[in-house]
Formats: C-alpha cells, sequence, structure tokens
C-alpha cells in the first residue's frame, strides 16, 4: 500500500520515499539530535507513527490536507545528517506570560521540549508566521535550555538567556538579561532590530540545518513518520 486513504480523521499520506522539501515560513518545527523518528516519537508517546515521505507529511504538518478534520498532524523526518525535524502549524511556542494571555501555550510548549530535551543531547525550535510578525527560536543542550527567545504581535513573549554568538553575528539586538518589557522597549528603540520571518531560518542554518534549503542540499530519497499531535501539547 502506497498511500491511506483522507478521511475525517486520518490525511492523504504517500509512503514512496522521495526527496525532502523544503519548509520553515508561517509553521513551527522542532529540530533534534536523533537517529530515527520513531525514537523522537516514542519520547513524546505518541504511538506508533504512520509511514508518510515527504511531500505529503508536509502538507499533513500544514494542516493542507483533503477532507473537514480539524485534527492537528506532525511530520516527523527521517534522520537528516543526525537531526530529525518535528513540524507542525499547531505546535506551541515559548510564552512567559500568565496562562490566560495565550491560552497556556507557553505552558504546553515547556513541557514538550522538556520532553526532548531530557530525552536528548540537543533540541531546537523555530517558528514564523508572518501575520502577526512571530518569530521564535530556543536551544537545549545537555538537558539544559541555554536560550528562548519570542517575538509577536509586537511584543516580546519570552527572553531567556544570553544572546549567542550566531545572533550577535546576525546582528540581532542584544537583548541579554532584560525582561519582557524591557526587551519590546529595546526592540522598538532606534538601536533596535526587529526580528522578521527570515531570522528563524538564518538562526537554524547556524545551529543545525536550515529546512528552507534541504532540495539544494540533500538528494538521497526518504521518508518519515505522521502522528496525530495530542491535545496536551496543541495550541
Amino acid at each position: 500500500m502506497t498511500a491511506a486513504t483522507a478521511s475525517a480523521d486520518i490525511p492523504t499520506l504517500h509512503q514512496t520515499p522521495d526527496l525532502p522539501v523544503d519548509f520553515g515560513y508561517k509553521v513551527n518545527w522542532f529540530a533534534v539530535k536523533a537517529n530515527s523518528p520513531q525514537a523522537v516519537a516514542d519520547s513524546l508517546g505518541l504511538g506508533l507513527g504512520m509511514p508518510s515521505n515527504w511531500t505529503s507529511g508536509i502538507e499533513a504538518a500544514y494542516g493542507r490536507t483533503a477532507g473537514t478534520n480539524k485534527q492537528a498532524y506532525l511530520f516527523l523526518s527521517p534522520s537528516i545528517d543526525g537531526w530529525v525535524f518535528i513540524v507542525g502549524h499547531s505546535l506551541p511556542y515559548p510564552v512567559n506570560h500568565t496562562p490566560d494571555r495565550h491560552n497556556g501555550i507557553g505552558q504546553k510548549f515547556d513541557h514538550l521540549f522538556k520532553r526532548l530535551y531530557s530525552n536528548f543531547p540537543e533540541v531546537q525550535f523555530f517558528g514564523s508566521y508572518r501575520v502577526v510578525g512571530f518569530v521564535a527560536w530556543a536551544r537545549a543542550v545537555n538537558g539544559i535550555p541555554s536560550r528562548v527567545f519570542a517575538f509577536g504581535d509586537g511584543d516580546v513573549y519570552e527572553n531567556l538567556g544570553i544572546q549567542t554568538l550566531e545572533e550577535k553575528q546576525l546582528g540581532f539586538t542584544d537583548l541579554s538579561g532584560l525582561a519582557l518589557r524591557e526587551a519590546t522597549d529595546r526592540l522598538f528603540s532606534k538601536l533596535g532590530k526587529l526580528p522578521d520571518e527570515d531570522d528563524p531560518l538564518n538562526i537554524a542554518a547556524a545551529w543545525s540545518i536550515n529546512p528552507g534549503k534541504l532540495s539544494a542540499t540533500f538528494k538521497s530519497t526518504s521518508s518519515g513518520l505522521v502522528t496525530k499531535l495530542p491535545k496536551e501539547f496543541a495550541q
């Protein structure tokens, strides 16, 4: 069988391996230092993933599936240079506000992020959504989060840790040690540079892999897994 039939519960998934598909805009993703997508799925209790190639997996992750289902899905990529991507438009993002501000999304992100960095040597997160000017990136190494940043709707949502060397090299405003309001004010000062949707991809390129250039870099066919995104982790 090479495809699953779309229904209210399951998107159409093609299993024939294909070349990596670029992504990175208007979506959230984790990059996990791991050897297999199923190992990542197991760490999150996602169960046995449904085999899927890149094209149908990314379609499912973006919510571009047939039918009327509103279930959010994740695409867990095959390991690329030692990194497994978890891609999903409904993945939670960093928010250091009271739970009512973003319906508890920040707490869901913290839970998901911790599950991952407690099981793998390095975990990164990235996201963007141009409609509200949202961008985010985060990094944890050896079980310790070292940097978490998120901005959207004209506010800094999270600003954990000091500015990384890569952020400095890319010309980002140094927000090290600033509270959320102070960080927001700094960004909107004459010295500030507002982040944009290309920045998560640039940070990803510096930290691991830029998923917006997968098709130009990796020329071997492969396939990954699609799983449902549990409500406990979803936006």
